[in-house]
This record gives structure tokens, C-alpha cells and sequence, in this order.
């Protein structure tokens, strides 16, 4: 994923694409850089590169999103076809993964209500969402610790 504070584009062309939509409290940066990859050519590469660390000071460790993310509602109405395929594959696992970070964050009916929403746009996902929305933080802290040994093994 693209970060933010890491790119430089034409003034014109940033633009073109709309800006950052305004009012969005969340996830503008996400769907800027989205419709980015749609309007353009970039190469896509399917192997992790980086982790973000999550820290006890860290910001995404203070979030609490009361809306879901600005891009899930955008781009539910995005025609599916071959372009979009990988758009969307991004889309359902940012969505588990935001789901996730509230429910471990103990957010828990924030989880559910924008699974819920996600489910308006997305029947799996939302569905899948809400099943984790329910699970028990301590499973979820399982699988994320899980996940932190295989990656610091790599």
C-alpha cells in the first residue's frame, strides 16, 4: 500500500483525480491512492515488502474510527470486472483487517456496526466481518500474536 507521507505526484494530476475528498474523516488518503492505481499503470507486486508495526503510541494504536473508512462506501458501487479484481480482493482483506483492529482494540460494537455496513456493499465480506466482529478477543489476540512470530521468523 501506498503511504501518504512517502509520495510525490504532479500538482495537475493529483488534481484530475478529484484531491482528497473532503469531509472524510477517514480513509481518503486510501481511496486517493486506489483511484490512482485505477487511472494509471503501476506494477503490482504480490509479496510482502514491509510491515507496519503496530506500537503502544503508535497512532493507528489510538484509532477509533466511529465511520467506516471513506473507501469501502466509495468504491462498493465500482463495477467488478478484470481492472477491479485486485481492487477489490484489497478491499476484503483491509476490511477483515479494520474489523479486527477495533475488536483487538475492544471496540466491539463499532466492529459490528460497520460490519453491518459493510455488509450493505459487500454480502461475504460482511458476513465474514461480523463473524469476527463476534469472536472473542482472546482468539483474535491468538492469530495476531500467530502472525508477529511468522513474520519476525522471515
Amino acid at each position: 500500500m501506498i503511504q501518504t507521507s512517502t509520495v510525490c505526484l504532479e500538482k495537475k494530476f493529483f488534481q484530475s483525480l478529484g484531491g482528497f475528498p473532503k469531509d472524510q474523516g477517514n480513509g481518503e488518503d486510501i481511496y486517493l491512492w486506489l483511484l490512482y492505481g485505477l487511472k494509471t499503470n503501476l506494477i503490482f507486486c504480490n509479496r510482502i515488502c514491509t510491515y507496519y508495526r503496530d506500537r503502544e503510541n503508535s497512532h493507528t494504536s489510538r484509532m477509533v474510527y466511529v465511520n467506516l473508512p471513506f473507501q469501502f462506501e466509495y468504491f462498493a458501487n465500482y463495477e467488478k470486472n478484470d481492472q477491479t479484481k485486485y481492487l477489490m480482493q484489497y478491499l476484503r482483506k483491509s476490511a477483515f483487517l479494520h474489523i479486527s483492529g477495533l475488536k483487538i482494540l475492544g471496540q466491539t460494537k463499532t466492529a459490528m456496526k460497520h460490519s453491518l455496513e459493510l455488509f450493505k456493499h459487500y454480502k461475504l465480506t460482511g458476513l465474514i466481518c461480523m463473524s469476527v466482529a463476534l469472536a472473542p478477543n482472546f482468539l483474535l489476540h491468538a492469530v495476531k500474536t500467530y502472525r508477529d512470530v511468522k513474520r519476525s521468523k522471515s
